[in-house]
């Protein structure tokens, strides 16, 4: 097992991270005709078999604490890739795969998840979902829209896992997270009780 690591680690060193801006192009083009999406699609789904442990097989994480991809924007997919394959993002699983996959394999990919439907969750804390409504209308709405689904490449939070927002919540709050992200000022101004509510609130939307 410990060489099988070796040899992978020594794959992924040698790629080289694409420019999300090229990515990006080449999304656009696969969506703008018919024919070259529908195949990106059976792409994109022949290469997802093994996400669905952590992310579920539909895009909806079957794990608290890992994210769903369904209905997430192409543009917040595909930098999240990049991010993890610069190394501006961790992560033990992810950091490798954003490295080994192809462009075209991150661009179908993210196509993929894009178009699947996201599934609200109920609350381990319904007590603060009205709470968590008034906070999002209030801080998070005008970039990650009135609905919770996403602006570009801003994330898609409804229906994500109340433990993952928690924890990404906190992962900002204390600096964990990316230095230059305009969450970090956001986050930093939370109480506790606040992302509580905001998560409870979150993930019950559709």
């Amino acid at each position: 097992m410990y060489k099988w690591w070796m040899l992978l680690t020594g794959v992924f060193n040698m790629a080289v991270a694409s420019d999300s801006v090229v990515l990006l192009d080449m999304a656009k083009k696969k969506m703008a005709d018919p024919a070259t999406y529908e195949q990106a699609l059976r792409l994109g789904e022949d290469r997802v078999v093994l996400c669905g442990y952590c992310h579920g097989k539909d895009g909806n994480s079957v794990r608290t604490y890992i994210p769903n991809l369904a209905s997430q924007t192409p543009e917040y997919l595909i930098n999240q890739f990049e991010s993890f394959a610069r190394g501006e993002r961790e992560s033990p699983v992810m950091s490798k795969l954003a490295n080994i996959l192809s462009d075209d394999e991150r661009v179908n990919i993210a196509l993929y998840y894009s178009q699947l439907k996201a599934e609200p969750r109920m609350s381990q804390q319904p007590q603060h979902v009205a709470e968590g409504e008034r906070l999002y209308s209030g801080k998070c709405a005008v970039c990650h829209g009135v609905d919770a689904n996403g602006n570009h490449a801003m994330p898609r939070l409804a229906g994500q896992p109340e433990d993952y927002l928690m924890n990404t919540l906190e992962a900002f709050k204390e600096g964990k997270r990316r230095t230059n992200s305009p969450m970090r000022p956001v986050a930093a101004e939370l109480e506790s009780s606040d992302i509580q509510a905001l998560s409870a609130y979150l993930t019950t939307q559709p």
